[in-house]
């Protein structure tokens, strides 16, 4: 509940000056003021109310409130181009400070995972694959084979793990510092990069889907080169990753948040 301590201290000096009006005010200029939706509202409220009762305030102020419908903030991610995912794999090896923060990078790159995905990922060295939990819009866990770049991330990555929280937060921070602002270009934008990576490189649909978790057609995807590809197999698109080839074309993929 820190962030939603935070935006409330913006606003308020101290919990005492707050009434039932001015709590209606806050909930309800949420929206606009702070760009949030109405179940983070929702949540900014719950937590306002758990505070108000463990300070033995009246928190009778915050229930009972009609929050109003915000509207859809969805925002389309963009993908990171080779050079910047090569750029943002540099700048996190030379952070001493956070060395984990490469790996999960270098991991996410390499198979599309989601940083919730990452933090609970189980490699199989034996078998060469690694073991994702399903997520979200996902069919079912995927096991995937490794991509030999990440054999040693994900080595490391088995002692040294930290939870999605923690993931994106740091990430976040190297970004910013390197001149990445806004919220288009995320961890989550790995996504994207990966299956571009697959796209770009003539992998049939099928297997672009099955590596990411999705059923065929719930992702925008379209094969460049012509002619009928040669990929059979899940291992073999996997090796076509490489971040060093320069991008030839721009391919916007839309999958599911």
């Amino acid at each position: 509940y820190r962030k939603a301590l935070e935006r409330l201290g913006t606003v308020f000096a101290c919990a005492e000056e707050v009434d039932y009006q001015k709590a209606s005010s806050y909930l309800k200029s949420a929206s606009n003021r702070f760009g949030l939706s109405k179940a983070t509202i929702q949540k900014d409220q719950s937590a306002f109310v758990s505070l108000w009762k463990e300070l033995d305030l009246d928190y009778s102020v915050w229930k009972n409130h009609s929050i109003p419908k915000t509207a859809d903030r969805t925002i389309e991610r963009d993908i990171w181009e080779n050079s910047e995912v090569l750029e943002l794999l540099e700048a996190a090896r030379g952070n001493n400070r956070k060395p984990w923060l490469f790996h999960a990078i270098n991991i996410a790159a390499h198979t599309g995972a989601r940083a919730e995905a990452i933090s609970k990922c189980v490699y199989m060295p034996d078998k060469n694959m690694v073991w994702f939990p399903r997520m979200k819009a996902e069919k079912q866990d995927r096991r995937i084979p490794v991509h030999p770049k990440i054999k040693e991330s994900l080595t490391y990555w088995e002692n040294n793990r930290k939870n999605k929280s923690t993931i994106s937060s740091a990430f976040t921070n190297l970004k910013k510092s390197l001149g990445y602002t806004g919220g288009v270009k995320v961890f989550h934008s790995f996504r994207k990069t990966f299956i571009q990576q697959l796209s770009f490189n003539n992998v049939p649909e099928q297997i672009a889907a099955a590596a990411v978790g999705h059923k065929v057609g719930s992702i925008t995807y379209r094969r460049y080169g012509g002619g009928q590809a040669l990929i059979t197999s899940l291992e073999e698109a996997i090796l076509l990753v490489d971040y060093n080839k320069p991008n030839w074309n721009r391919v916007f993929t839309s999958v599911s948040p």
